[in-house]
């Protein structure tokens, strides 16, 4: 009798955008050899699953600056990036579809949301707040400095 003993070292969904290493020991320093390998008496073999490395791209959305593109495993976390600049605006993050659409991988700031769950390479779409406005009317001169105005 084989016992397969499963050791997920990720929270993977099903086993789509994983490799699956087998091994006669739990420490995975035997590799098992489908091919030569022969089962002579009772054994057990772990199985060791690790996610797909996918490239993805960070499109800027009309921004400046900050990192091109990631490469993320399967069920990982996002990885550290940089965000773009977009002059007059205000970045809200990175999602899978334009104009903030879809789920959102990055935060304002840059942090994971969401770890990667797709099985390719793809791209992410910068999303940009309401224009950043400086209003041209006088103000009282305890608000002139440092004061910005947003469009409504």
């Amino acid at each position: 009798m084989v016992r397969l003993q499963p050791f997920l070292s990720r929270n993977v969904n099903h086993h789509r955008g994983v490799n699956i290493v087998t091994s006669k020991d739990a420490q995975y320093g035997q590799a098992w050899d489908f091919k030569k390998d022969v089962i002579l008496d009772d054994m057990t073999l772990y199985a060791k699953w690790t996610g797909n490395e996918y490239t993805v791209t960070l499109d800027k959305n009309g921004g400046e600056g900050g990192t091109t593109s990631v490469n993320v495993r399967t069920g990982d976390a996002m990885p550290y990036a940089v965000a773009p600049k977009k002059s007059g605006y205000s970045f809200k993050g990175y999602y899978e579809g334009k104009d903030g659409e879809g789920i959102a991988y990055y935060s304002d700031k840059m942090k994971s949301l969401k770890a990667w769950d797709k099985c390719d390479s793809t791209t992410l779409y910068a999303n940009w707040g309401i224009p950043i406005w400086i209003s041209p009317i006088p103000m009282p001169k305890r608000m002139r400095k440092g004061h910005i105005w947003r469009l409504m």
